[in-house]
Parts: structure tokens; C-alpha cells; sequence
């Protein structure tokens, strides 16, 4: 099937508009998750980019502050100082590597790690209903097609990361997350 280019526009003006809806459903449930919960309020005011520094030390687990940078795209001594203010916040733990003391290592605290369990389980939430809300045949296209987007976004999504075993965790709780 050949798309005309005004066929494509058409498509990604719909995909995008309809991407940046769910976006921002993430972000106003973040956001009532972090409101409501005292433990969590360091978080609250953490920048776009430390939220993003956060996500990839969530997703990557324990990582070296060059991997990192590496990761985000960013210059290792940027990272260093955000990590070093996510320290200060109680986000992040650092620590020499074991192997090759001249690496630093970084990993989410305790803390961090339940903040961050708490806002993804209150997001499953939200996810659940519309889930239910679209039925099932719709939402197993839906799940098709993200699965085709996500090989094209993030190829090593094949092998797995420590966020998919938190998300398995997490989806575990699901069926108390329904909302009859």
C-alpha cells in the first residue's frame, strides 16, 4: 500500500497529537502521585533532565557515570553534576567501582526505588482503565503496534533491562489496580 505524502502527514499529525495526549496523562498522574504522598516530595521538583537522569538509572540499573552520559547524550561532567545534585536529594547512591576505582558508580536509593515503584504502579492504574475501557481487541492492536514502535525507538529492547523486571513486578499488582 503506497501512502501519498499528505496520507503521511495526516498519520503522523494523528499519531502525534494522540502520543502527546498519553504524555500527558503520564505526567498528570505523576504528578497526583507526588502530591499526594509526603515521602515522595523531594521528587517533586526534580528538573526535566533529572527526571530523564532518574528514568535511565531506574531502566539501566547500577551504571558508571561515562555510561550514563553516553546514554543520555550528554557530557560526562553534565551528568557528574546531576548526579551530584540527586545525591544531595536522596535519588541517588554513588560509589567507586569495586573493579576500576577511577569509575563512579551510580544507583537509585531505596528510597528512590519505592517513589518511583509507587508513581508507575498509580500510572498502571490509569493505564488499566483505558485498557478495559478500549476492550480487548483494540487493545491488543495497541500492544502490537507499540511492539513494532519499540524495536524501531529502542533496537536493544530486544535484550532485557531492569525496568521490564520492575514492570513485571509492578504488573503483578494489576488485577488490585482494576477498576470495576
Amino acid at each position: 500500500m503506497e501512502f501519498s505524502k499528505e496520507e503521511i502527514l495526516r498519520r503522523a499529525r494523528f499519531i502525534f497529537n494522540n502520543g502527546r495526549l498519553v504524555h500527558e496523562r503520564i505526567l498528570k498522574s505523576q504528578i497526583e502521585y507526588l502530591a499526594g504522598n509526603k515521602q515522595a516530595a523531594a521528587f517533586s521538583d526534580l528538573s526535566p533532565a533529572q527526571h530523564r537522569c532518574l528514568l535511565a538509572v531506574r531502566r539501566k540499573g547500577e551504571i558508571t557515570i561515562s555510561e550514563l552520559a553516553a546514554y543520555l547524550g550528554v557530557s560526562p561532567p553534565s551528568v557528574s553534576a546531576m548526579v551530584d545534585r540527586l545525591v544531595e536529594k536522596g535519588v541517588f547512591l554513588r560509589r567507586q567501582s569495586k573493579k576500576d576505582r577511577r569509575k563512579v558508580i551510580v544507583a537509585l536509593t531505596s528510597k528512590a526505588e519505592e517513589v518511583v515503584d509507587g508513581v508507575e504502579e498509580y500510572m498502571l492504574a490509569a493505564f488499566v482503565e483505558m485498557v478495559e475501557m478500549v476492550g480487548p481487541e483494540t487493545s491488543a492492536k495497541w500492544c502490537e503496534v507499540l511492539a513494532k514502535i519499540r524495536t524501531f525507538l529502542d533496537p536493544d529492547s530486544s535484550s532485557e533491562d531492569k525496568s521490564d523486571k520492575k514492570q513485571a513486578k509492578i504488573s503483578s499488582k494489576a488485577d488490585s489496580l482494576r477498576i470495576e
